[in-house]
């Protein structure tokens, strides 16, 4: 589920969707500190979204029966401005994609229910790291801001490939912490059954 930002009052149009696990407001946009998180430059910006839906399998581990799985993509794209053989960045974007699967297989709900409050946790971790990976993205672009190319294509090909390192390596870091933290039993439902989990999905 996207949400809608309303800059006139600064905050989301829709309740977060993960309810209270965000924090006591539902509502807030960049934890209530939309100052603190900037690019000094003026340039880069980053934008998250999450999506949940109901599947008939779910990636997992090798012998593993898991009734959820969170995963982001990043999409970082820079624009170049200029002409003739002088080109310079003009600002980088990302686009941070939260995607959560639940196992439609699961039969009991206060086993649904545990799984759905897992997963959560994982996209309050995102929501919490979207900071950190804010500030990469920035930092990266800021050491290419000011600097001449010869060719549009070199300019946005080098701001692209720096900025989407560094933007993408907060990201996974994010997404391992949160892993660390909570899928080595936290996030286990004891007693669950066995279930047919196609091999295809296996993680490795």
């Amino acid at each position: 589920m996207a949400r809608d930002y309303d800059p006139a009052v600064g905050r989301y149009v829709e309740s977060d969707p993960i309810g209270l696990r965000a924090g006591t407001n539902t509502y807030l946009y960049v934890t209530g500190r939309p100052t603190l998180n900037v690019d000094t430059q003026g340039l880069f910006s980053l934008t998250m979204s999450a999506s949940w839906s109901m599947t008939d399998d779910v990636p997992h581990p090798p012998h593993t029966a898991p009734g959820g799985h969170t995963e982001a993509t990043v999409q970082t794209r820079c624009d170049c401005k200029g002409c003739g053989t002088n080109w310079q960045l003009a600002g980088c974007s990302a686009k941070l994609r939260v995607t959560v699967s639940l196992y439609d297989g699961v039969t009991d709900p206060v086993e649904a229910e545990f799984y759905r409050s897992s997963e959560a946790q994982h996209v309050a971790d995102f929501r919490a790291g979207t900071d950190t990976i804010q500030k990469a993205g920035a930092d990266a672009e800021a050491l290419l801001v000011g600097k001449m190319f010869t060719t549009k294509y070199d300019c946005e090909l080098t701001s692209l490939t720096s900025v989407a390192a560094a933007v993408e390596a907060a990201a996974h870091k994010v997404s391992q912490d949160s892993e660390d933290r909570y899928d080595h039993g936290a996030h286990t439902w004891m007693g669950a059954p066995l279930r047919n989990l196609n091999p295809y999905y296996w993680i490795f």
